[in-house]
């Protein structure tokens, strides 16, 4: 079966907010904290913000292919492969053709995902994306 590529974009609110949220807690408790005497109930929101900062990490393991992403860059935690990231403006070349997808970066060695382990619908998603963000730059 062919592997399905998940893809998800880091400057959505949803992943923005739980980050800015816990940021918070984090500072504004941990402060707290330190400069009284530590009640319990101190403690809780800075924990929930410890909590926040964690969840898109935790999201993150329970996916084999994933591809995150933001306006520069791109991280890839892929099946078979070392998890590796690139920023698109290093990008020199990148083609989809009848058997692979293939990306030539700056400072990397090739870059080849196959259609016959990557579903047409995630590599085609994915040229997508790089042609998209690497005529915005």
């Amino acid at each position: 079966m062919k592997e399905f590529i998940h893809f998800e974009d880091l400057t959505n609110l949803k992943n923005i907010l739980p980050t800015v949220i816990g940021a918070i807690l984090c500072i504004v408790f941990g402060f707290l904290i330190i400069t009284d005497d530590a009640p319990v109930t101190y403690m809780i929101p800075a924990f929930i913000g410890i909590t926040l900062l964690g969840i898109p990490q935790i999201k993150n393991i329970r996916h084999r292919n994933t591809i995150k992403y933001n306006n520069t860059g791109l991280t890839a935690k892929l099946l078979g492969r070392k998890t590796f990231g690139f920023q698109f403006m290093d990008i020199e070349q990148f083609s989809l053709n009848e058997k692979e997808l293939i990306l030539n970066i700056k400072g990397m060695d090739l870059v080849t995902l196959s259609r016959k382990r990557f579903q047409e619908k995630s590599l085609q998603e994915l040229h997508t994306l790089i042609k998209q963000k690497t005529t915005q730059r």
